[in-house]
């Protein structure tokens, strides 16, 4: 084979890992792929704070909403049509709510059950028609993605915005496409067009499951009786026992209405991460270990074919000391490629799993975090695995005379 006029250690070590391009390539790019997983995994998962996502997951820090069913013929009384008729969100409730210590506002939000021209809304729950309050509509601007809106304009009645998330099932839908609505409390049918003047994307908690929104007036104005159907109230600390304990009293035996509370959000939230790190820390584990076997195996069989050729090295002066050294290029070579394959891929793979997961409301994830942590920790296994593996090569190398490795045949 080709070699070198003038022999040194990082020559030796550059022709044992070219001589087999082919299983060098194979091992880097074995090992690189886990990695590049665990990178992208551990960025999601450092995005996924439950504290983000119950801001997220909540409008406020409480939610009183109405408890409603369809089709429980046990509960007839839980049809909205039939629940509004004696809406328990009343004006002297919310007055009431205002008053208790902490409460800093109350902020209620007509919701309208609607049927839809739109073929497939029941399935996928585009069922209601949410009319907010003017102190929403910066939050409302602010979310808009397409088209443009302006208070006037969802005031009058005839337009509304399109919560962007509907489109994952109906991606036809466009700003200027227009939806034949109908709402009825059981004594009035309304039948009306609107007009789809913006597209935005906004927090789970403030919209909910309803895709349409428009102002609080024009939903009011639809039907006579009173469709309020949310009170966000919002107080001066994220959770407060005594507070929870004060609206409990107020709502009393009240089975019509249940309340939402942003600590219920962040527990169900911290208990799920915990288990999908868990799990996927297990897995990922898993995966690593079938790598590191990899790097050992393939560094194990380097040394075991090139025995006898090491041994005439070290017989010509090739010194204890130099063969550590070759072995620890030859392993440096398969940590570096590897590292910087995985974090730098995995960085650019995990930015756009971020941008997917904001995109799609998963795990709630909102505000982007690089997983340091995560990227120093493989830099550490990596480089321990490689020093321990090339230390213990080198020892298992010197236990063998120099006339049994010259005598060695493959």
């Amino acid at each position: 084979r080709k070699g070198y006029t003038d022999l040194t250690i990082s020559r030796l070590a550059k022709t044992s890992l070219m001589g087999n391009k082919k299983r060098s390539s194979f091992t880097i790019l074995s090992m690189s792929i886990t990695g590049i997983l665990v990178v992208t995994v551990a960025t999601i998962l450092s995005c996924a704070n439950p504290k983000n996502g119950a801001d997220n997951n909540i409008y406020g820090h409480y939610v009183l909403e109405l408890n409603t069913e369809s089709g429980n013929r046990e509960h007839p009384e839980r049809e909205w049509n039939n629940l509004i008729q004696k809406n328990p969100l009343t004006d002297n409730l919310k007055q009431q709510i205002e008053h208790l210590d902490g409460v800093e506002k109350v902020v209620d939000f007509t919701w309208l059950h609607i049927e839809t021209d739109l073929e497939g809304s029941e399935e996928i729950g585009v069922s209601g028609l949410l009319g907010l309050p003017e102190s929403c509509f910066p939050e409302l601007k602010k979310g808009i993605l397409e088209g443009d809106a302006s208070w006037e304009d969802l005031l009058s009645g005839d337009k509304i915005i399109l919560n962007e998330t509907i489109r994952r099932w109906l991606p036809e839908l466009q700003v200027g496409d227009t939806l034949e609505i109908q709402t009825s409390d059981g004594n009035h049918t309304v039948t009306r067009s609107l007009e789809i003047i913006a597209i935005g994307n906004y927090p789970y908690g403030m919209v909910k499951h309803n895709f349409l929104l428009t102002a609080k007036e024009a939903a009011d104005s639809l039907l006579p009786e009173d469709c309020t159907g949310y009170f966000h109230v919002f107080a001066d600390q994220n959770y407060d026992k005594t507070l929870e304990n004060n609206l409990k009293e107020l709502m009393g035996d009240r089975e019509l209405l249940s309340m939402t509370t942003w600590k219920d959000e962040y527990e169900v939230l911290r208990t799920f991460m915990t288990i999908m790190r868990s799990a996927c820390t297990a897995f990922l584990a898993i995966l690593s270990m079938i790598c590191v076997m990899n790097l050992i195996n393939t560094m194990v069989n380097s040394i075991h074919l090139r025995k006898k050729e090491l041994g005439m090295m070290q017989a010509m002066g090739m010194t204890g000391s130099q063969l550590s050294k070759m072995l620890r290029l030859e392993g440096m070579f398969y940590t570096i490629s590897t590292l910087f394959l995985s974090v730098g891929a995995g960085s650019i793979l995990g930015y756009a799993a971020f941008l997917w997961a904001k995109k799609d409301g998963f795990l709630s994830v909102a505000v982007y975090h690089f997983p340091f942590g995560a990227v120093l920790i493989v830099i550490t296994v990596l480089t321990f695995v490689q020093l321990l593996l090339t230390a213990l090569l080198g020892r298992s190398v010197k236990k063998e005379s120099l006339i049994e490795r010259i005598r060695f045949s493959e």
